[in-house]
């Protein structure tokens, strides 16, 4: 069974594939959620129309597809190749040791949690001076091994840059166009 680009009326006539779901070689069910497509209007998620186990993907994530065009195949007779429920591993920590655990780790407030994985300062050094022990952001910053942080953190690190969707392509044309059409009236 294929699995197919829907139609999405007459003046959309390709989308991208926004991100896949399922895998090759997972079994779906019936109306199960595969995929999700983007056009520069509208965001939809594309179901299975069958059930069966995924046998082959065509159009990888980020792929230009045109309407009615196979996106990919699902074998209505395969079976999903899972190992069996007595073959997987069990938890390696048991329920008291991950109380035992969740007791001896400090509890810090989330500036202080965010202040604290930024700088590569581990918590367990640290005494908190708030509630019930907990750990504030003026504690990490008074931490000796935080002796050079600073109010202000360095964002730099923490931005990616991600390729700008069709949506908000549309979006961001539209508002430009929008500011050149625009005219103010100083007079």
């Amino acid at each position: 069974m294929n699995i197919v680009v829907p139609p999405l009326g007459e003046s959309v006539t390709e989308v991208t594939v926004l991100k896949w779901c399922k895998k090759n070689g997972e079994a779906v069910k019936v109306d199960e959620i595969l995929l999700e497509l983007e056009t520069d209007k509208v965001t939809l998620e594309v179901t299975a129309p069958s059930a069966g186990v995924i046998s082959e993907i065509l159009a990888v994530d980020g792929a230009t597809v045109k309407v009615n065009q196979v996106l990919g195949v699902i074998d209505e007779k395969a079976v999903a190749s899972t190992p069996p429920v007595s073959e997987q591993k069990p938890s390696s920590m048991t329920t008291s040791e991950a109380l035992s655990k969740a007791e001896k780790s400090p509890t810090a407030s989330p500036a202080a949690t965010k202040i604290a994985a930024d700088n590569r300062v581990d918590l367990s050094s640290i005494s908190g001076t708030g509630k019930d022990g907990r750990i504030t952001k003026g504690d990490v910053m008074q931490h000796p091994a935080s002796s050079t942080l600073t109010a202000s953190t360095d964002n730099s690190a923490r931005e990616t840059r991600v390729k700008m969707s069709r949506l908000r392509k549309t979006i961001a044309a539209r508002l430009k166009d929008s500011q050149n059409t625009c005219y103010f009236n100083y007079f």
